[in-house]
């Protein structure tokens, strides 16, 4: 779990328009912003807390924003690509022991076969399942998110084992 009740949501992406608005990409797309409470800006290893002065949901699913105290796409320039976090809302928290999905970015995937896939660089929803998206060496491979696949779980050591199905894991390196 994140430090201080906090949950990754995404990054600043990119500035838009005139007023140092930005634009937020977010990690998982079931993410809801309370405009009344602050947001948390990873600068130089520490969250800081800014307060939202608008909050628009996009048609693409992404968050128009401007921070309190940034009133110019210059000054919005100096977050971009920072990561985003929340205050975990504790009707959201996980029972102790479970992670939410949004918590496995950056773990390493491990096969049981194939040893280290990768680390995984994103979770996309899908309406038929969520997948993995896993930074492979040069290439990207979207994993199907299953139960039955994993294996194990290292919170600590960021590892998620898995289990795939015979030659799934070829098959998506073009081994096949």
């Amino acid at each position: 779990m994140s430090s201080r009740g906090l949950i990754r949501i995404g990054k600043i992406g990119k500035t838009f328009g005139t007023q140092g608005e930005v634009i937020l990409d977010l990690v998982h797309r079931q993410v809801s912003i309370d405009p009344n409470e602050p947001v948390f800006l990873a600068i130089q290893g520490t969250r800081v807390p800014f307060f939202l002065t608008s909050l628009h949901r996009r048609s693409d699913g992404r968050y128009l924003l401007t921070l309190d105290g940034v009133g110019s796409p210059e000054q919005a320039q100096a977050y971009l690509q920072a990561e985003v976090f929340i205050e975990q809302n504790p009707s959201e928290s996980p029972d102790e022991g479970e992670l939410l999905i949004t918590e496995l970015v950056g773990y390493q995937v491990i096969d049981e076969v194939h040893g280290l896939l990768g680390q995984v660089a994103d979770i996309l929803e899908y309406p038929e399942q969520d997948m993995l998206l896993i930074r492979h060496q040069d290439q990207e491979l979207l994993l199907p998110l299953a139960d039955d696949y994993i294996t194990g779980l290292d919170v600590e050591g960021r590892r998620l084992h898995l289990q795939t199905p015979e030659g799934l894991i070829d098959l998506l390196l073009g081994n096949s």
